[in-house]
């Protein structure tokens, strides 16, 4: 099993047309965002613009949190409001326009592959996956399998195991939790 904690402080910014994105993690390894040849990517953006276009390409789900702010949206000529952690889910070629300045946190997973996404502030169960992510949305405590790892708010664990072992987890604090196989 492999895990990394990635903190926000960390990754160097790059330019979106609304404000600035922080790539945590794209997988696999070898690929690129501007390709949009990978499977999963896992970043944090600035909306600097209070009107701003959602990035649009095709074959991607997305889920995104409002870290600090309201998101103000039309999506696909609906106007729609998502609170502070609510977790938004739509298909990435839809069109959304945002009203909302924020930081948020993003998850991109190519269409083929069956992520479960949600918000817990607690968790403690048994997990046999491939892939897992928690997103820390605030000062959190994350046990796997007796190793404990303290995230501060907006760092991210990845953790990657080919194997298919059985593990325990335990968080406390509020996080985005995503795994798959």
């Amino acid at each position: 099993m492999k895990i990394q904690q990635i903190k926000k402080s960390t990754i160097v910014p790059a330019l979106w047309q609304g404000g600035q994105t922080f790539e945590y993690l794209i997988y696999p390894t070898s690929t690129k965002y501007s390709e949009r040849n990978f499977d999963i990517r896992i970043s944090s953006a600035t909306i600097e613009s209070s009107a701003s276009k959602f990035t649009q390409f095709k074959g991607y789900q997305r889920y995104l949190v409002m870290l600090d702010n309201t998101l103000h949206i039309v999506h696909n000529g609906q106007k729609e409001q998502y609170e502070v952690d609510d977790l938004f889910v739509f298909e990435s070629d839809a069109e959304i326009e945002s009203f909302s300045k924020g930081n948020d946190f993003n998850l991109m997973v190519r269409h083929g592959i069956e992520a479960s996404v949600s918000i817990e502030s607690q968790i403690n169960q048994e997990v046999t996956t491939q892939y897992m992510i928690v997103f820390a949305l605030q000062k959190s405590t994350v046990e796997i399998n007796q190793i404990i790892y303290t995230l501060d708010e907006t760092d991210c664990l990845w953790i990657e195991d080919t194997l298919l072992q059985t593990f325990s987890i335990n968080v406390i604090g509020k996080v985005v939790w995503a795994y798959w196989t």
